[in-house]
């Protein structure tokens, strides 16, 4: 059954490749469905041979062609195998939008985001991608609104390309060693690298969902129909004629959709008590959820003997499946052993639902009005699973028996008298908890860490050089004893984790490399791939702010010897890790340093299936009726591109301008968490926001953000809780949200760029002394009078006309022209009468950015 699943699997995600050798310009002889002879073609020659005779499904999945008779072979003839993929292919195609046969036939992909509807707009302006393989690059990541003149060209070469990487993987995999499982997972990463950007239909439709994820999702369904109908020939016939028709059936059921989602990552990454150590064990802490999470997602297909392509998408805390109907019975076991055993662990839980898909779920729903729809994929998405996962939220240790509850009410810690008690145990530093005293050893600066936290500790040091990560299978199971530590927890579920600065030197049999490298910036070739060992390209924002050189290192001694504080920075040498005392101190004015929080808004609404006709402004009504599997994957793929791989670039080409001042605690899913110089967080808050619009492809998706500027002392778990609830105001802020909030005032992104250059002219003029100092004051007092008493008075009161007053004294007492010039022109106008009300939060806030800035 096992084998059966795999070759299914792997002729599903290689079923459509010979679109990819058509887009690159190679010609069949075939007059119908010449990418089914090319993809036989592909097979021939770059898959090893041991697979050959089970991968027919790739050239057959739409008949074949007798070319002694010139005839088309009905798909019936073909063998089981083959049908199985045929419906996988029909099935997952059924999101396709069928156009007339005079709309341009454009072979680029058009950016997912274009279908989202917002406001009036059902959906958004048109970008495509250039042809590319996968890389942090601009031209690469960023669509453009106009098309490539050089299209095929770039196909051709990206075809070529894929090739050569293809034949890569056949060296290495026709050793008699080789399992499918490495070759699925490995082809896997390739396809996506090459096919992310490549249409998977274009003719006559719309092509705005990706080749990759249309054989992402085929293999799933081929794996699961596999599973579950490898004795129903019968069945799987019925199926494919009924899918022919306008309406698709609504039985049987054909698959599972399953979720997960992590409970209490929050509380986890960021309870720390103490600023000692903490950088390090913030960043693993945040590091070791995402691999948890992985673990979690493979831990499921493994229990159930299934392939990795049918996890749809894991980041963020939460993973999303594809299963068979058969798994009804194993996954409530499944999930509360998972369950128990991360509480036990690390005090974490997983909540987990499914629900059962039919034909018709696959079937892009016609037009309002025109024919009846069903609910959908989306709609079970967020309803059905949605609902389901929230009632288990507040349900949390529902999994536990009553002996097992009452052990985890029952008093912690060893208890009895305080001074036989102290004797005993002992309590860490960063994380609070009470351990015996052995367990407790001395860190940095006199702090006392548990075993956990100095595991997390280490952990951290490691991820600063991290270039490879290796995931290996090991087959353990849960053993419901409690783990001593989070590495150990993943051992529990069967996984070693290796975090690596140079590659594996030996292969691994069962086991997963991540390369986290951009390839300019490799030095010399790595080949990561062995016959039981899978290898892949993987986006992580793992970004640590770096002693850049010998000038730098010279600079920072200057700083601390100044301040009479440079023991802080003993053995500190260029290319070392920087703490949060120098980013405060290389900040700009004040030294401080800032936690950021970000996240996309309205993301629930943005994959929804629901739309109005005539919504109100600015509300986001999301993909509509095209909220079908493959372009919610395709979504999915792309946002999480965003958060954890073009965000670490974003800090990579910040320090490369300057130095670094930004450490990465966390960016995946749709939001992200960084700390750094208070300057150099706001710069970077922007950047992010401009970016996002860049890679979108429009700008009335937002993203709000909140800022916690504090000391370096200041405990970084509170500072993190700050800047949460400071992200909520901001998004409370407004209707439309897209907004940040930053010193405790929220402002929109439109309005921020306002703000900013408010900020730089007023800083500009009081660093060179052309302005003094208490201009910046006085802004600040009359938006503190104005808030005091705009309550019983309204937005007009007293507070104007002294404005007024004093801004023309003010500006008779300025001897430079043109901040005279500069006061009467814009900082009058903005500030008088009507216009009063409007304009004074963002002068005080640029009034209070500027006095930051300029402070010695």
């Amino acid at each position: 059954m096992k084998d059966l699943v795999h070759t299914a699997a792997l002729a599903g995600l290689l079923h459509d490749v010979g679109k990819l050798a058509r887009l690159g310009g190679e010609s069949s002889p075939w007059p119908k469905y010449a990418h089914a002879e090319l993809g036989d073609r592909f097979v021939q020659k770059f898959v090893p041979r041991a697979w050959h005779e089970k991968l027919a499904p790739v050239g057959w999945h739409h008949g074949s062609w007798d070319e002694e008779r010139k005839e088309w072979k009905k798909l019936e003839s073909t063998g089981f195998p083959v049908k199985i993929v045929a419906l996988a292919d029909r099935l997952s195609s059924g999101e396709r939008e069928t156009l007339d046969e005079e709309s341009p036939r454009v072979k680029q992909l058009l950016t997912v985001f274009s279908r989202i509807g917002v406001g009036k707009k059902t959906q958004g302006p048109k970008a495509w991608f250039r042809p590319a393989k996968l890389s942090l690059r601009d031209h690469v990541v960023f669509p453009t609104q106009g098309l490539s003149q050089k299209v095929t060209e770039e196909f051709h070469r990206l075809w070529q390309d894929f090739c050569q990487e293809a034949e890569n993987l056949l060296r290495i995999y026709s050793a008699p060693e080789a399992r499918i499982e490495s070759y699925l997972e490995s082809m896997f990463f390739v396809l996506r690298d090459f096919t992310w950007c490549a249409p998977s239909a274009y003719w006559s439709t719309e092509p705005d969902v990706s080749l990759f994820s249309h054989l992402h999702a085929t293999s799933a369904l081929a794996a699961v129909l596999a599973h579950d109908f490898s004795d129903q020939e019968e069945l799987v016939d019925r199926l494919l004629e009924a899918i022919k028709g306008d309406i698709w059936p609504e039985e049987p059921e054909l698959a599972l959709l399953g979720v997960g989602d992590i409970v209490g990552i929050q509380k986890f990454i960021y309870s720390l008590h103490d600023p000692k150590g903490a950088a390090a064990i913030l960043r693993a802490r945040s590091f070791f959820i995402q691999i948890l999470n992985e673990v979690l997602a493979r831990y499921i297909l493994r229990e159930l003997a299934l392939p990795i392509t049918c996890a749809l998408y894991v980041g963020g805390g939460k993973f999303t499946l594809l299963l068979p109907l058969s798994a009804k019975e194993t996954l409530p076991e499944v999930r509360k052993r998972l369950s128990k055993a991360l509480w036990q662990g690390i005090g974490l839980q997983l909540v987990m639902a499914w629900t059962s898909l039919v034909p018709r779920d696959f079937q892009l729903p016609p037009e309002e009005g025109e024919k009846p729809t069903s609910p959908g994929i989306a709609h079970k998405l967020q309803e059905v699973l949605g609902r389901e996962l929230t009632k288990q939220k507040m349900t949390t240790l529902a999994d536990f028996n009553a002996p097992e509850l009452i052990k985890i009410f029952a008093p912690q810690g060893l208890g009895g008298d305080v001074h036989e008690s102290s004797s005993l145990t002992d309590v860490c530093d960063v994380c609070g908890a009470e351990v015996p005293r052995e367990e407790i050893e001395p860190f940095a600066e006199d702090a006392h860490l548990c075993r956990r936290c100095l595991e997390f500790q280490k952990l951290g040091d490691q991820l600063r050089y991290a270039r490879y990560l290796q995931l290996v299978t090991q087959g353990a199971k849960p053993s419901g004893n409690k783990p001593e530590s989070p590495l150990e927890l993943l051992r529990a579920l069967g996984f070693e984790l290796e975090v690596l600065q140079d590659p594996p030197t030996t292969l691994v049999p069962f086991s997963v490399v991540w390369d986290l490298i951009e390839p300019e910036e490799r030095v010399g070739a790595a080949n990561l791939y062995g016959p039981a060992q899978a290898a892949g390209r993987r986006f992580l924002t793992n970004f640590v702010p770096q002693v850049k050189d010998e000038n730098e290192l010279a600079q920072i001694r200057e700083i601390f010897t100044g301040l009479g504080k440079l023991g802080e920075i003993n053995g500190l040498d260029a290319g070392k890790v920087k703490h949060f005392g120098i980013l405060a101190h290389q900040a700009k004015g004040a030294p401080y340093i800032a936690v950021l929080r970000m996240d996309m808004d309205n993301l629930g609404k943005i994959f929804s299936a629901s739309y109005q006709k005539d919504p109100e402004e600015h509300e986001v009504h999301g993909l509509g009726r095209f909220a079908t599997l493959s372009r919610i994957t395709t979504l999915s793929f792309f946002v999480s591109l965003f958060f954890e791989g073009w965000v670490e670039r974003i800090a990579k080409e910040m320090g490369n301008d300057s130095c670094d001042r930004l450490y990465a605690v966390y960016s995946g899913g749709d939001d992200l968490c960084f700390v750094g110089s208070w300057d150099a967080i706001l710069t970077f808050t922007q950047r992010v926001r401009e970016d996002f619009a860049r890679f979108a492809a429009r700008d009335d998706l937002g993203i709000s953000g909140g800022i916690y500027v504090c000391h370096e002392k200041y405990p970084l778990f509170l500072a993190a809780q700050k800047a949460g609830e400071a992200e909520e105001r901001a998004k409370r802020s407004r209707k439309k949200k897209d907004a940040l909030s930053f010193l405790e005032m929220e402002v929109g992104w439109e309005r921020f760029r306002n703000v900013k250059e408010l900020a730089e002219r007023l800083t500009t003029f009081i660093e060179a002394e052309r302005a003094p100092r208490v201009l910046v004051r006085r802004i600040q007092e009359i938006f503190a009078d104005y808030m005091r008493e705009k309550g019983t008075r309204g937005p007009w009161g007293p507070w104007i006309w002294r404005t007024e007053y004093w801004l023309a004294r003010f500006g008779e007492m300025v001897e430079d022209e043109e901040v005279k010039l500069w006061i009467e022109k814009k900082l009058r106008r903005e500030l008088c009468g009507e216009k009063f009300a409007e304009n004074i939060g963002l002068w005080a806030l640029a009034a209070r950015w500027a006095e930051l800035a300029t402070r010695r």
